[in-house]
């Protein structure tokens, strides 16, 4: 059976603690001291790389694809060695990568670097150990998402979209975009640029943003109409029950909209039960079109009594002052007294 990379961590982990319990005075000394510096770091890495593998191997049950991806970032990371941006791109750059590999590149870089360590530290090189430690260590200022958006082999598709908007946004909306193309083109067994075609097509014919068609936006209207009506009826029936039990049709009339509150919570329950929230795209705060956008955001509140109207207008100003003050413009009693209206409610 063939070793998951969750258990390669796992056995890591023991090898840091085993070695960290030998004698400073058995094996090279070297070795000893960068393993003692740097022993929580990566005993830390390693359990969170060993609980992030568990879910991922979890999710791709029976596919090869995590595995041959680790052992593609070992040769990337051979002796410790992790290169930039685009030294990655570059090393992957001839086949690319598929949505899913490239969601779990950062984490099977981790891998490779924790195993990459431990090996050294089994074989007594101070060298390697080094090197995976300050690799580890520069990991987080590797910009994974753009060299996912490099490799990404629906990429160019993506960009084709009619409305121009996927280009405008921002790399954590990408990135969704990307994984829900790989999951769909997993669990359909077509190809990922197969599926972006298909959304892309569609996008041109109805004129409306590509990730329309890979996220499913679409209302569950069965399910919606369901809640509604059940909504009504079920208070309805138990007030008429109600009614006919007592022999008085003013009881039904005066139970439905307590009943009408006792059964929306349970209803509402069992109607979003499985659905899954809607995803807002959001765009790149630098994009032009942002920059030039103008919002209006309204604030909800109801007014409170006149001796209290200072403390409203002060609140209204907090919130002008916060919001990049000129950038957005907040309607606040100010301009209310401006145009000749009352204080007082």
């Amino acid at each position: 059976m063939k070793e998951s990379i969750e258990m390669k961590m796992r056995y890591a982990m023991r090898s840091f603690r085993r070695n960290m319990k030998v004698g400073a005075d058995s094996g090279d000394a070297e070795t000893k001291k960068w393993l003692s510096d740097n022993y929580y770091l990566l005993e830390r890495r390693a359990q969170k790389a060993a609980d992030e593998c568990k879910r991922v191997e979890k999710a791709l049950k029976g596919s090869d694809l995590f595995s041959g991806l680790f052992t593609r970032c070992a040769e990337l990371c051979k002796n410790g060695c992790l290169p930039d941006e685009n030294g990655i791109t570059e090393f992957f750059g001839d086949n690319g990568l598929d949505g899913i590999s490239a969601g779990c590149l950062s984490l099977a870089v981790v891998c490779a670097l924790i195993n990459c360590a431990s090996k050294s530290i089994q074989a007594q090189n101070p060298k390697h150990l080094s090197n995976a430690v300050v690799s580890l260590r520069k990991v987080d200022e590797i910009d994974f998402e753009l060299v996912s958006e490099r490799l990404f082999k629906a990429e160019e598709i993506l960009r084709k979209d009619p409305t121009g908007t996927y280009s405008s946004m921002d790399k954590q909306t990408k990135s969704f975009y990307r994984r829900r193309i790989a999951v769909t083109a997993f669990k359909s067994g077509k190809s990922e640029t197969e599926i972006a075609s298909k959304a892309l097509e569609k996008a041109k014919k109805s004129e409306k943003h590509i990730g329309f068609y890979i996220v499913n936006t679409q209302k569950n209207t069965k399910r919606g109409n369901l809640y509604i009506i059940m909504g009504i009826v079920m208070p309805l029936a138990a007030a008429v029950a109600a009614g006919f039990f007592f022999a008085d049709a003013l009881v039904a009339v005066l139970l439905f909209f307590p009943l009408w509150e006792l059964f929306k919570r349970p209803i509402e329950t069992a109607s979003l039960r499985g659905v899954m929230p809607e995803r807002f795209p959001r765009l790149d705060i630098d994009c032009k079109t942002v920059a030039q956008a103008h919002v209006l955001m309204t604030v909800s509140v109801l007014l409170p009594p006149a001796d209290r109207m200072n403390k409203l207008e002060e609140k209204l100003e907090q919130l002008y002052l916060s919001n990049c003050g000129g950038n957005i413009k907040v309607c606040c009693l100010a301009d209310f007294k401006a145009a000749g209206m009352p204080r007082k409610p």
